[in-house]
């Protein structure tokens, strides 16, 4: 959301001192000079005068007011400019000191969908201003109060009064993989630095979805024929191992589209390496990748969709501010594929967020890897740094990372519980910062040019496991979605 533009006042135009005042025709003229389509009044003898002295008489008290009306006019003008420039001056010492009040919330009643793993125990963390319910498949709804957690073992929906957001946790030992509940989609992209993957698609309407799904490899883009006009019957969940199409193809990105209808989709990779829920991301210019970890080994993953090779740039967003990543000034991408760079070296064990721009637009996240973990961080849309209030809820054992993507100093309000105390947080210009969070409950982050996210453990320890949920637009502010439900790839 970029800051209004004042509108400024225009000097008049002056040149070589001469004076422009309108003409009899609607033209402007200059005072002292001859216009173009003018034609000069020839002397003329006294006894031969054209225009009598009564005429003269009349004509000098009008040229006399014409002369007061434009000097008038002039001073208007002036004034106006005067006015403007003194707001401006006035507006931005007040942006200087207060962060734009977000829209209001609405007392709406939304509803997210929970994704799930096959065969492992997991937990539901839920949060809402009021009324809120969680109903797994085939089940009966359970009502809870603002904030509740419950054992889960297949998809579900969370329903809430205003402001909503769920998370899902699995586990298996030191690995963890969350992910947040959401919305359906027609469109996006899975990325993963990992082989052999299963793509889950969840059809939760009540028509048939119908889709085109693709594999984007290192080695180019994959098109199975079944993968055409695929179909996801209604109230359905489908399978596919990717593996049986890219047998060990690695990193490698699932795009779909959809012809007809929409899906949840998430893709599980696990392994004895790491166990990782991912969630989708969207194709643009300039992509944030929120919540890198501090001490982890970091891949950036860059999907082009396009048909012809692109390059890209990689900058961090760190403590001491922000950096072109060495080592990943010029990323060259071929068509349809996806490629990996170890940016590890590169970076501090702070936490940072990481920022892709390219001539075309292009898919990307980041590939973690931590102790006996794996974990994705999908990029954000840029355009959603804007004015933002985010809202999510923190399953306990987490860090809160935010990042200024902004050029220009800025202050994020961090509001921990359904009535905690918001905390000002200044951060300045392509900075990162974190917060401990390791209190179970809601988290709300507001400001301009931020983008939020929270890294969730399974424990206390970085040998826990670990899993990085960026935090959404709240459901119930008015204007704003997540960027990526909508956004079609290209």
């Amino acid at each position: 959301m970029s800051q209004d533009e004042w509108p400024t006042g225009k000097q008049p135009k002056v040149s070589d001192g001469a004076e422009e005042t309108p003409t009899d025709n609607g033209q402007r003229a200059r005072r002292g000079s001859i216009a173009a389509d003018d034609t000069e009044e020839a002397p003329v003898a006294t006894g031969a005068r054209k225009v009598s002295r009564h005429a003269e008489r009349s004509e000098a008290p009008r040229k006399n007011h014409q002369r007061t009306f434009s000097w008038l006019g002039r001073l208007g003008e002036a004034l106006g400019v005067m006015v403007v420039l003194a707001a401006v001056v006035f507006v931005s010492g007040l942006a200087a000191d207060v962060t734009p009040t977000p829209p209001s919330r609405l007392n709406i009643t939304s509803s997210l969908f929970c994704q799930n793993i096959d065969g492992l125990a997991g937990s539901i963390s839920g949060v809402a201003d009021s009324d809120l319910k969680w109903q797994p498949d085939g089940g009966a709804a359970t009502p809870g109060s603002t904030f509740f957690q419950h054992a889960v073992d297949t998809e579900s929906t969370l329903q809430g009064t205003g402001s909503v957001a769920g998370v899902v946790q699995f586990g298996s030992g030191a690995q963890v993989a969350a992910a947040g509940c959401t919305t359906p989609a027609a469109s996006g992209y899975l990325q993963s630095g990992a082989a052999n993957g299963t793509l889950i698609m969840q059809n939760i309407d009540d028509q048939d979805a119908i889709l085109n799904v693709a594999i984007l490899g290192s080695g180019g883009e994959i098109d199975p024929s079944d993968f055409i006009d695929l179909k996801i019957p209604a109230g359905t969940v489908k399978q596919i191992n990717i593996g049986d199409y890219a047998t060990g193809i690695s990193p490698v990105a699932v795009r779909w589209q959809s012809t007809v209808g929409r899906v949840l989709a998430w893709l599980v990779t696990s392994g004895s390496s790491g166990l990782d829920m991912v969630t989708p991301t969207s194709a643009a210019n300039q992509v944030v990748v929120p919540g890198v970890p501090g001490g982890a080994t970091v891949q950036v993953l860059i999907t082009n969709p396009a048909t012809v090779r692109i390059k890209a740039q990689v900058e961090a967003l760190t403590a001491q501010g922000r950096v072109v990543v060495a080592g990943a000034e010029q990323v060259t991408i071929e068509a349809g594929s996806t490629t990996s760079v170890d940016i590890t070296s590169a970076l501090s064990t702070d936490p940072t967020a990481l920022v892709v721009t390219a001539d075309q637009p292009v898919a990307a996240s980041a590939w973690l890897s931590q102790a006996s973990d794996k974990a994705t961080s999908p990029g954000v849309l840029a355009n959603q740094a804007g004015g933002v209030d985010a809202f999510g809820v923190n399953p306990g054992h987490s860090q809160l990372v935010i990042s200024n993507v902004s050029q220009s100093a800025t202050e994020a309000t961090v509001t921990f519980g359904n009535t905690g105390t918001p905390q000002k947080v200044p951060i300045a210009a392509g900075v990162t910062t974190a917060i401990d969070a390791s209190q179970p409950g809601a988290v709300r982050v507001s400001g301009t040019g931020i983008v939020a996210a929270l890294v969730i453990r399974g424990g206390t320890d970085d040998t826990s496991g670990m899993s990085v949920v960026a935090l959404p637009p709240d459901t119930a502010r008015a204007g704003l979605t997540p960027a990526w439900i909508e956004a079609q790839p290209v």
